[in-house]
């Protein structure tokens, strides 16, 4: 497999923890770049989040010789998931972008 480099900056792994249906899950995208193997990752995050992990193809955003994916962790699973890239994986944390958009508990 030949890789082919663009111009321009580097692309940067997003992580996105929300709220879906009362139930909290993060997202991950952009890991195409580091020639992740998803399959040995998302077993290794089953084990180090203790939650169910999928691994989807986006259809919306692929093209037949450079497919895109996303990994998806049941819970808000954002800081965990920095130091798993950081440290096995070996991205850098300045190409990581970490959002969450679950809120805060209301006090009563």
């Amino acid at each position: 497999m030949r890789l082919q480099f663009q111009k321009g900056d580097v692309p940067k792994v997003h992580i996105l923890a929300q709220k879906l249906n009362n139930k909290k899950q993060t997202s991950v995208t952009g890991l195409d770049m580091y020639m992740i193997d998803y399959a040995e990752m998302s077993s290794y995050l089953q084990h180090k989040c203790a939650s169910s992990v999928s691994v989807k193809k986006l259809e919306h955003l692929s093209t037949p010789k450079n497919a895109k994916h996303s990994v998806e962790i049941q819970g808000n699973q954002t800081r965990a998931l920095e130091d798993i890239l950081c440290d096995r994986y070996k991205v850098p944390k300045k190409y990581i972008v970490a959002e969450d958009k679950c809120g805060q508990k209301k006090k009563k």
